[in-house]
C-alpha cells in the first residue's frame, strides 16, 4: 500500500510539473499585439526605430519588444547563423544569402519593405561648389584621383554603406583614400577639418527636421546635390529630400525592411504590420524618409479658394 501511494504522488508530481511548463511555454507564445519578443537592428536606423517601438508599445501596453542594435554585417551574420530570427535593415536579403537559407537551412524569409531612406554626401560647411556628378562619385570610389575630392569618409567599416558603394561601383575592395570614422560626429568633425573631403552618412539620422539634435548636426555641414545618372549631363543635381526620393530623382537610395524567418503570427509581425500601416508610416513620413504605404489624401477646394484635407 505504502509503495502505491509512492507511485501515485510521484505519477501526480510528474503530471503537474508537466502542466506548469507546458503552460508556462504557453504563456511565451506571443501574439501579433502581446507577449515578449528580441529582434536586431541596422544601429543606423536606431532613431527611427527606437520612435516605432514607443508609440508601439503604447498603443499595445502587452507588448515587450527588446532592440539589440548591430553594424550590418553582424546583423545579417547572426540572422543567418539562427542568433535572431527577426531583423530591420538597409536592404534585403541578396541572392548569396537567399540561397544560403534555402539550401543550408531550408527556410524562406518573409521581407516586409517598409521606407525608402537614402545615402546623404555631406562636406565642410560653407563651401562653394556643393554638387556633384554621379559618375564623378563613381569614379572616385573605383580609385580614380579627383582634383576636388581627395577623400571619402564613412561612419564604421562594419556598417552597410562600404558594401553598398562597392556594388554601385562594380569594385571588389575600396581605395586608400576611404576612411571610416567611430560615429557621425567624428564624420562632420572630419570634412569640417578637411575641406576636400566628403562624408556618406545615412540619410535617416539626419533626416528629421523636428529633432533638434539632427537639425544641429545638419546645420554644421554642407549637404551635397548629386546627379542623377540619367540626367547628370543636363546640369541637374538633387538632394535627399522626401520629394526627389518620391520621383526617384536621388540615386543613392535604401529600402528599409523587416525581415523574419518566423512562420508565426506573433508579436514581430505585429509589429512589422504597425510600421506597414497607417501610424508607423506616418513616423517615417515624418522622420524625412519616403514611407511606401501612404494613406489616400483627398482635398475639397471652395469656390471661395479655401482648402481642406478630409482623409
Amino acid at each position: 500500500m505504502m509503495l502505491e501511494n509512492r507511485f501515485i504522488c510521484w505519477t501526480t508530481l510528474i503530471f503537474l510539473v508537466f502542466f506548469s511548463c507546458h503552460r508556462t511555454d504557453q504563456k511565451k507564445e506571443s501574439t501579433p499585439t502581446t507577449g515578449i519578443i528580441r529582434i536586431a537592428c541596422d544601429e543606423m536606423l536606431k532613431g527611427i526605430v527606437m520612435q516605432e517601438e514607443d508609440i508601439f508599445e503604447r498603443n499595445y501596453p502587452y507588448a515587450a519588444i527588446t532592440i539589440d542594435y548591430l553594424p550590418e554585417s553582424q546583423l545579417f551574420e547572426a540572422f543567418l547563423k539562427d542568433t535572431v530570427e527577426l531583423i530591420i535593415a538597409s536592404r534585403g536579403l541578396d541572392s548569396i544569402e537567399k540561397k544560403f537559407l534555402d539550401q543550408q537551412k531550408n527556410l524562406h524569409p518573409r521581407e516586409f519593405p517598409m521606407a525608402v531612406s537614402a545615402i546623404a554626401l555631406v562636406a565642410k560647411a560653407g563651401i562653394v561648389d556643393s554638387t556633384i556628378g554621379f559618375s564623378e562619385l563613381l569614379d572616385i570610389i573605383r580609385g580614380k584621383e579627383n582634383t576636388r575630392v581627395k577623400t571619402l569618409v564613412v561612419e564604421k567599416t562594419r556598417s552597410g554603406i562600404p558594401g553598398y558603394l562597392m556594388s554601385l561601383a562594380g569594385v571588389k575592395a575600396l581605395p586608400g583614400n576611404f576612411y571610416a570614422k567611430d560615429s557621425l560626429t567624428a564624420i562632420i568633425d572630419y570634412v569640417n577639418t578637411h575641406p576636400e573631403a566628403i562624408g556618406l552618412v545615412d540619410w535617416s539620422q539626419i533626416s528629421d527636421s523636428d529633432d533638434p539634435i539632427a537639425w544641429q548636426l545638419l546645420d554644421r555641414v554642407t549637404l551635397m546635390s548629386l546627379g542623377n545618372p540619367s540626367d547628370s549631363l543636363k546640369g541637374k543635381f538633387y538632394q535627399p529630400y522626401q520629394y526627389n526620393l518620391q520621383d526617384r530623382l536621388y540615386p543613392l537610395t535604401r529600402t528599409l525592411t523587416f525581415i523574419t524567418r518566423s512562420g508565426k503570427n506573433d508579436l514581430g509581425l505585429g509589429f512589422a504590420s504597425f510600421i506597414t500601416g497607417d501610424i508607423g508610416q506616418k513616423i517615417l513620413l515624418k522622420a524625412g524618409l519616403l514611407p511606401l504605404y501612404q494613406t489616400d489624401r483627398w482635398i475639397e477646394i471652395h469656390s471661395t479658394g479655401d482648402f481642406k484635407v478630409v482623409q
